[in-house]
């Protein structure tokens, strides 16, 4: 920083306080006065509290919230935002263990789709880190097509893409069904063309996704399972319209069926459960409570878990 000739017993000019960047200036670290010798005078910090901004937005780029976070600490999300026509369900980006500025952007499915429409719907899952879950995305009310083309995106920092199986919908004789070679690839192409001289008209599973969710998931995002179509039309070449209804995959942050949150499954969590049912009016998580995920808690929550522990094959609870 400086250096500087000071006569015996002299006292040495010290520069201006050097700067840091996240750490603070405290002094120096050795003796500039009285000065008898040849000495080095060093610099002393202290690490100063790093904060990061984290800004939650909504789907038009409008901000619901900003917030400053301490280095490793998590952001607190708003309430949950509401847009007409369609169904939040959740965020895109993580706001755990924030070490850098970020935005997170509200996530929503589309819900203005007739019961009446052709669709493309994908499913919802939940699952745990380092989990594999299945997404389906089923064909609803099928007006008869022969060719049909899906693009498929998700959240790569939540889940990655394992397998493609055909489903029933666009199978059989005459069917070529071809997924992009790169399950790393977004979006994800999916291809289906049929020599049948008959509209495909059937209803159910049109194909299944397997993904894993990511060991650094945190417990609560959510990945948006993404749908879109083209080059879609019946065996007269007309264009068959689809409404698409998005999925998504949650990450858990929680053990299904641990009522009481202890971190594992016992007696206990079931007998809370059907103390709750009879009025006692105790406190349990109701997500983790709902084993069937059914949306409800009913008895026969408590019996799975009781059937688990008694050594059955329950698949919500393996």
């Amino acid at each position: 920083l400086i250096s500087e000739s000071v006569f015996h017993s002299g006292i040495a000019t010290p520069p201006n306080d050097p700067v840091r960047e996240g750490y603070t200036f405290t002094g120096w670290s050795g003796s500039y006065t009285n000065v008898t010798s040849d000495r080095t005078i060093t610099a002393t910090y202290t690490q100063s509290t790093i904060y990061y901004m984290v800004t939650f937005v909504d789907w038009d780029s409008s901000v619901l919230k900003s917030q400053q976070v301490e280095s490793g600490k998590n952001a607190t999300p708003p309430a949950d935002p509401a847009r007409e026509g369609y169904t939040f369900i959740g965020w895109e980006g993580s706001y755990t263990n924030v070490t850098s500025d970020r935005t997170i952007t509200a996530k929503y499915n589309k819900n203005d789709v007739l019961p009446t429409d052709a669709q493309f719907v994908a499913s919802n899952v939940t699952g745990k880190a380092g989990d594999t879950v299945t997404v389906t995305i089923d064909v609803k009310n099928n007006p008869g097509i022969v060719m049909t083309s899906l693009q498929i995106s998700w959240n790569a920092d939540v889940v990655e893409l394992l397998n493609v199986a055909n489903g029933t919908v666009l199978a059989g004789n005459g069917v070529t069904f071809t997924p992009g070679n790169n399950y790393a690839t977004q979006p994800f192409g999916l291809i289906w063309v049929s020599t049948s001289q008959s509209n495909h008209t059937g209803n159910g599973k049109l194909v299944t996704l397997t993904f894993r969710i990511l060991d650094t998931a945190q417990g609560g995002a959510v990945s948006p399972i993404n749908v879109s179509y083209s080059d879609t039309c019946n065996v007269d070449l007309e264009d068959v319209e689809f409404a698409t209804v998005n999925g998504s995959i949650t990450v858990q942050d929680y053990i299904v069926g641990d009522a009481n949150g202890d971190g594992k499954l016992t007696s206990v969590d079931a007998l809370l459960i059907l103390r709750y049912l009879a009025g006692w009016g105790n406190t349990l998580d109701k997500q983790a409570a709902d084993v069937n995920g059914d949306g409800k808690i009913t008895s026969v929550d408590a019996l799975l878990i009781l059937r688990y522990l008694a050594g059955w094959n329950v698949p919500q609870l393996s």
